[in-house]
């Protein structure tokens, strides 16, 4: 709920997504966060992903650190693949076309 509080700061981010990945190699999971956003430029990024791995750190939830995928929205990414079947835990509000407050 704190990640998902945080995200709503920047209207850019769409959507975001937490899972568990492992690799072949691998004996353990390692936690991916993924964002569906355009729009973040540098330092918004980083702040967001200091932010998480921050939060994550202090979950105690995983050993492993988690890792950042913030390139959802690229068509183009490697990465998309590991997100097809996911939910995302967090959505932007959108308003409805048409939709405006009476006062």
């Amino acid at each position: 709920k704190r990640i998902a509080t945080m995200l709503e700061v920047y209207p850019e981010i769409e959507e975001a997504f937490l899972i568990s990945f492992k690799a072949p190699e691998e004996s353990t999971w390692t936690p991916l966060f993924g964002l569906l956003q355009s729009g973040l430029d540098t330092v918004q990024l980083q702040s967001v992903e200091e932010e998480v791995r921050v939060m994550s750190d202090h979950s105690g939830e995983t050993s492993r650190p988690i890792q950042i995928v913030p390139d959802l929205a690229n068509s183009n990414s490697p990465n998309r693949r590991l997100f097809e079947d996911a939910t995302p835990f967090y959505i932007r509000l959108r308003e409805l076309p048409g939709d405006t407050e009476e006062s």
